[in-house]
């Protein structure tokens, strides 16, 4: 079975074919499960009890934090053998572990009702910056820290600690004068944090004079409140949303580079009687991702076409250095989500939700999709970027096929498996590594995050026991305990291999010469673009030449492996193509260009031009029958043009930037 990807099936006049690489569903290169810890409180009877990992995040040390939930304990949880305090019916555990798995230090937020966190993130300059959500009318212990008293009617909070655990600031923006059951109408959502410290906090506020402020909301409203390093907030950004928290869920948030917002989440408009509007739009369906301008005005938005509660979008959503957006969710067969259409090509008859990962240019424009078929039910699928080649996929799964070489299967009784994925930057996956509990284990992960040396970290529950490469974990209590896994390599690795290489074309055929790291490495997996793929364990910088059966836009890839880590180069070529044969009447000159190249005859149709990695630099759609089209801002060098016209045919050619 092949990777469902969007540029596949083209009919010959677009062939930009890359299946990589590994080989099993086990990682046979240096990447392994490095160590697991556990965390919870034994349960005490009333209800059933869940403790979960919400979400993590790293800092330049690579250390991990977590930010997890304890349910219905009786006072003597513990993270790996350490005590934790206890204050009610659910409490908030913020923690942090070394890049070995050593325990640094943990805090207990709670109060006696129902108390959960949202968000964990760092700085550069030291700081560790959490969001809960606290229940009212208790007090509420921000570990021995501060204390918040029950006549407070403010439910969500901002902390910053230093990296060491030492409390620094807490910050609730609630209406001085919220009434005691505007609790509901109280959320703190997800949280961006800028290497500065400065924080963008989404958040949904209720009217009245903002506490420690000066400026007043005037209707129920979501924000972005944006807080500096020492707690100052330094501005407030209205939404174009309407929504009364309810029925919007499973919300994640980033910021680009620009200033952008881009937030993803999954909408229910049955369980509240006001529903989510947007840019004076009420939304219908049940996967949504927004684009917002720095000034709070929505640039774009994009909704599946289902509704179902099947479909969600689980994952925080995630930009590269170009502006990209990637996201992930679950789907059903024959929903829709920007342009692209869900099929399970494993089991084309079932119904089962299918896990996904996709890609978006800065404005919205489709760029791939990739999709496991199943014939099970999969969800929470989250996202991390490792480098501005690949990205890191989360998740759990009972059965999730990307590829003929990298599937899961869990066997009979022992539930659903938590697995790692590593995809390019252009969809194809390149590792899937999982981790298996035993039983009747109920296994959920929720978080993931990258370290600076590439590690992956993942957090969720588990019930019964799980095995984390040498570490076996056992609930002590209630239906889950608590866990984070690391998935990467050993902590005394400095520097990582790097690939790369160049590449020289006469016709139809390519000789490749690789110039990466060649030390301290077992193999080069090559990738051709076209189907075939090619390991070499020495002399890895022996030319290496592929003949290419026809013309077409290919990326080959080259896929260093070592002890300390990996790396993929990918470099995309248009072959045996001068013009766009496809089209005939279309005429495209001059090639070589240097400012400006002109287009004839294609009124209507649309062009990118992609660099050599295959990322799409340069957006065109042409209005006239003669179109002056300026490329002086781009590199000098070689891209590969792909003109679509009104019916949806493509072809491609070489253009050169001189």
């Amino acid at each position: 079975m092949m990777t469902r990807n969007t540029f596949a099936g083209i009919g010959g006049l677009f062939a930009l074919l890359i299946l990589l690489l590994l080989g099993t569903t086990q990682n046979t290169m240096a990447q392994t499960w490095q160590w697991g810890k556990r965390g919870g409180d034994k349960f005490n009877g009333n209800n059933p009890a869940h403790d979960a990992v919400i979400d993590m995040a790293t800092d330049k040390n690579s250390n991990v934090y977590l930010v997890a939930e304890i349910e219905g304990g009786d006072g003597t949880g513990d993270i790996d053998g350490h005590p934790l305090a206890h204050y009610g019916d659910k409490d908030i555990v913020v923690a942090s572990f070394t890049c070995n798995g050593s325990y640094r230090w943990s805090k207990v937020i709670g109060g006696a009702g129902g108390d959960s966190p949202t968000s964990i993130k760092t700085d550069s300059i030291g700081h560790v910056y959490v969001v809960v959500r606290a229940s009212p009318r208790t007090p509420i212990y921000f570990d021995t820290d501060t204390t918040q008293p029950a006549t407070s009617n403010k439910i969500v909070s901002l902390i910053q600690y230093d990296t060491s655990g030492n409390f620094k600031w807490l910050r609730q923006p609630a209406s001085d004068t919220a009434g005691p059951y505007s609790d509901g109408l109280q959320r703190g959502y997800d949280l961006y944090v800028a290497g500065n410290g400065d924080a963008y906090w989404f958040t949904l506020l209720t009217p009245g004079l903002v506490g420690g402020e000066t400026w007043v909301v005037p209707q129920i409203q979501p924000y972005i409140l944006k807080y500096n390093a020492q707690g100052a907030m330094t501005d407030h950004i209205a939404l174009p949303m309407q929504t009364d928290g309810v029925s919007f869920d499973a919300v994640g948030m980033t910021r680009s580079k620009s200033g952008k917002f881009i937030i993803s989440g999954s909408h229910n408009p049955y369980t509240s009687t006001k529903q989510l509007v947007v840019g004076g739009v009420t939304v219908n369906h049940s996967t949504v991702l927004l684009c917002i301008s720095p000034l709070g005005t929505l640039l774009w938005q994009k909704e599946n076409v289902f509704y179902s509660a099947s479909n969600r979008m689980w994952s925080r959503p995630q930009i590269d250095n170009q502006g990209n957006v990637y996201y992930a969710g679950d789907a059903q067969k024959g929903d829709i989500f920007n342009g692209y259409t869900f099929a399970n090509s494993y089991s084309p008859n079932d119904g089962s939700t299918m896990p996904y990962i996709a890609k978006c240019d800065s404005n919205g424009n489709h760029l791939w999709t990739t999709v496991a078929g199943t014939e099970a039910t999969n969800s929470r699928n989250f996202l991390a970027l490792k480098n501005s080649n690949e990205v890191w996929m989360s998740g759990v799964s009972n059965s999730s096929h990307w590829d003929a070489t990298h599937y899961l299967e869990s066997v009979t009784n022992t539930g659903t498996r938590a697995y790692a994925a590593r995809f390019s930057s252009t969809g194809i996956i390149l590792g899937l590594d999982s981790i298996l509990g035993t039983g009747s284990n109920q296994f959920l992960t929720y978080c993931n995050a990258v370290d600076p040396k590439g590690n992956l970290y993942i957090g969720g529950e588990f019930g019964d026991n799980l095995h984390v490469g040498p570490d076996n974990l056992n609930n002590v209590g209630g239906t889950t305990d608590f866990f984070v896994a690391k998935f990467g390599y050993p902590c005394y690795c400095t520097t990582q291999p790097t690939a790369s290489f160049n590449s020289v074309a006469t016709g139809k055929t390519l000789k490749f010469t690789y110039t990466g790291t060649t030390t301290n490495i077992d193999s080069v997996v090559w990738s051709w673009g076209d189907g075939q793929q090619q390991t070499v364990k020495s002399g890895y910088t022996t030319p290496l030449s592929h003949t290419y059966t026809g013309g077409g836009s290919y990326t080959a890839c080259a896929n260093v492996y070592g002890s300390c880590g990996s790396s993929s180069y990918c470099k995309q070529t248009a072959l045996g193509v001068s013009g766009i044969s496809a089209f005939k009447d279309v005429s495209i000159y001059p090639n070589p260009a240097t400012t400006y190249f002109t287009v004839e005859g294609a009124s209507g149709a649309t062009i990118s031009l992609s660099n050599a990695v295959g990322q799409v630099v340069k957006n065109f759609s042409l209005t006239t029958d003669k179109e002056v089209l300026d490329i002086s801002d781009l590199a000098a060098g070689v891209y590969v043009l792909q003109l679509t016209d009104k019916e949806g045919n493509r072809g491609v050619m070489q253009l050169l930037k001189e």
